[in-house]
């Protein structure tokens, strides 16, 4: 298919050479009838030469778009051209080239499947800030030494478009109170853009108001998406008038409320704070940049809250912007507290640089904001550059834990005046040292930075391992590691890396356990020694749900409490296929891996493996590969059918089927309806 897919392109550039784009607003595609969804679309990204047919006249609507293809399409919309080029044109894409080559030299040296042909429109796209050259890592996975095109997923598909018509600050900046259904699987990165999109009319979800992040796109819903994203780059006006529209609605539908309960942990990094509800719900709440805080009836700021305290808020669309708390101590006891706190870091900071300090207080008298009023956001920068005017921009990347065990990651951009107090170490120092990678506790209000204090080099951590993974396209390893404060980092396991972990002496990365308790030492990102331990133990449920996939196997296992906990799966422990979903079982746990399973009661079988025989619309026929039986059975599927493809370790559409494929499925009931589907070999 991806082969199609790429002879589809080839011949679609050749007529953009020739120049051959005007003839297809007169023409219709063979296998796009006007009756088609996706048809109007189809038609006018056709007509401006961005997607066209080939010279069978075949659109091919169906086929999904793999990044190479996307590059293209991209760099076409965004301008490029090849016919009729200006010297300047032709000197910019050259020196685009130029400047990337190194990075395209490296990707062709590791792997065969790099498509080289389209390096001029990456390097393009790169030089305008459409793509990163963190997004080239996705172009081409390799598992077990066999390389694939890895498609382009919807999530993947919105930042590209939102960067396209240059509405990056505006999609970052912005609140979104309307989500997907399935808003859970959206990367945090990504949801700014995803709702930017959604906003504007361009996204919109399934029957079920699921956005499906991780689906394949296809040509026609490329199309699509593309048409009503150019539409509001060339009409601005018309998109602020449905933006103002939409807004107009979303009003109507406000939800301001009073919640009440206990504050379980406070993020300050993400100015949120866990709720536990009265009646035993958690929630995670953001709080407004605005918004009153007070303690025991002072006016507080975030920094005071603390875990225990009662707490009653008001809510609008989920983000607190009034916050009342109360704690176990008297008010004077807690503002006598705050206040040598204080003292104690206005000392620190008058030793090392009293010029500074008088420089950062007078930036925030003239702001006419007290240092009480500062937020503290502590994380990981992904990226530090100057502005026009002389101030710097930072992005401080934050990661936490949500109540359902999820990471949740959210990048935020800082502005860095030549107010900004900068220490490395506790002594001073200046932005030209602000490094990418570079470990950060900022003092914050609302966007601006007042006090940036980046960690040493060289620096120790206590922390507890709540995952690990491992880069598909490079092979590079990482470690999430989460403090004490419940703030989350990565960190990089290289070939100099020393683990241990208790009782095992040295060990491999595969060895230390998600839920070990790790003491680290790192250079920035990258362990320099490690020291894990863990504990052993059981537990008892039901499985929920069971994820087989390259990047690791894990079991959704519902206690007799409700409470649902993830569990990955050892490599190689146990025969995994041997689970049924609905199944009671007791896991022996290795910290929170699986090394042994117990069945206790088996579920009705509601599983299948087998080879596709035959495939339709609407169903396929399955061969079994148990024993040496042959039955057949036929499986349904539809768009609620979840789909994984377990060698890239995505989810993709059910247009990924095709005859002699390994999968294996669950089903949803006894009519061999299929919940879901796990490829396990092409």
């Amino acid at each position: 298919m991806k082969k199609m897919i790429r002879q589809a392109f080839a011949v679609s550039l050749a007529l953009i050479l020739t120049g051959n784009t005007m003839v297809f607003g007169a023409s219709r595609f063979s296998d796009v009838p006007e009756s088609h969804w996706a048809y109007s679309s189809i038609i006018k990204i056709a007509d401006k030469g961005i997607m066209v047919g080939g010279t069978s006249g075949e659109y091919k609507p169906n086929n999904p778009i793999d990044k190479f293809d996307t590059s293209r399409i991209l760099a076409v919309a965004a301008g490029y051209k090849y016919t009729n080029l200006t010297d300047a044109e032709k000197a910019e894409y050259n020196n685009a080239y130029e400047k990337n080559k190194g990075i395209f030299n490296s990707y062709k040296a590791s792997f065969t499947k790099w498509n080289s042909s389209a390096d001029k429109e990456i390097a393009y796209l790169l030089e305008k800030g459409i793509y990163t050259e963190s997004d080239l890592a996705q172009f081409v996975i390799k598992n077990d030494n066999r390389e694939n095109l890895r498609a382009l997923s919807r999530q993947e598909a919105a930042v590209f478009l939102v960067r396209l018509i240059g509405k990056t600050n505006e999609a970052l900046s912005a609140n979104y109170s309307d989500t997907f259904s399935d808003d859970g699987k959206i990367s945090q990165s990504v949801k700014p853009y995803v709702y930017y999109l959604k906003n504007k009319g361009v996204l919109a979800g399934d029957t079920t108001n699921s956005f499906n992040p991780n689906s394949a796109v296809t040509r026609a819903a490329m199309a699509v998406m593309l048409d009503k994203t150019l539409s509001i780059k060339e009409n601005p006006d018309s998109a602020n008038n449905n933006t103002s529209n939409s807004s107009n609605t979303d009003s109507e539908s406000i939800q301001v409320e009073t919640i009440t309960g206990t504050i379980e942990r406070v993020h300050t990094s993400l100015s949120a704070i866990q709720v536990k509800y009265s009646g035993g719900d958690i929630k995670i709440h953001k709080i407004d940049n605005t918004a009153k805080v007070t303690v025991d009836g002072a006016a507080k700021s975030i920094l005071e809250l603390k875990e225990g305290m009662k707490l009653e808020a008001l809510s609008k669309n989920g983000t607190l912007i009034e916050v009342k708390a109360t704690s176990s101590s008297s008010p004077s006891s807690g503002s006598e507290t705050q206040t040598g706190t204080n003292e104690n870091n206005n000392t620190s900071q008058n030793n090392s640089s009293q010029t500074s300090k008088t420089t950062v207080d007078q930036e925030m008298k003239n702001d006419g904001i007290s240092e009480m009023e500062l937020r503290t956001v502590a994380g990981t920068i992904v990226d530090a550059k100057s502005l026009t005017g002389g101030n710097k921009l930072i992005t401080i990347e934050v990661k936490i834990i949500s109540p359902t065990g999820g990471i949740i990651s959210e990048g935020q951009n800082y502005t860095v005046t030549s107010g900004t107090k900068i220490t490395r170490g506790y002594k001073d120092t200046d932005f030209s040292t602000v490094a990418k990678n570079d470990i950060v506790k900022a003092k914050v209000y609302g966007n601006k930075v007042y006090y940036l204090e980046l960690e040493e080099k060289s620096r120790q951590l206590t922390g507890t391992v709540v995952d690990k993974r491992t880069e598909s396209v490079l092979g590079t390893q990482y470690y999430q590691v989460e403090d004490k404060s419940g703030n989350v980092y990565e960190f990089v396991v290289n070939n100099d890396t020393v683990l241990r972990r208790k009782e095992m002496g040295e060990v491999k990365f595969g060895d230390i356990r998600i839920g070990d308790t790790i003491d680290l030492i790192s250079e920035y990102a990258n362990i320099v020694e490690a020291y894990a331990y863990g504990s052993k133990g059981y537990s008892e449920g039901i499985i929920k749900e069971l994820h087989i996939t390259s990047g690791g196997t894990y079991i959704m296992l519902m206690d007799d409490t409700g409470k649902t906990e993830k569990y990955y799966v050892i490599e190689g422990a146990f025969d995994v296929y041997t689970l049924r979903v609905n199944s009671r079982v007791r896991l022996k746990l290795d910290s929170k891996e699986v090394e042994a399973v117990s069945i206790l009661q088996e579920a009705k079988a509601n599983y299948y493996t087998g080879y596709i025989s035959s495939i339709s619309t609407r169903y396929f026929i399955l061969r079994s590969t148990y024993g040496n039986t042959s039955d057949t059975i036929k499986v349904y599927y539809d768009s609620n059918t979840i789909v994984t493809d377990s060698i890239a370790g995505d989810t993709v559409s059910v247009g990924s089927l095709y005859n002699n494929m390994k999968v294996y499925v669950t089903f949803s009931d006894s009519e061999n309806n299929a919940r879901t589907i796990t490829i396990l070999s092409k």
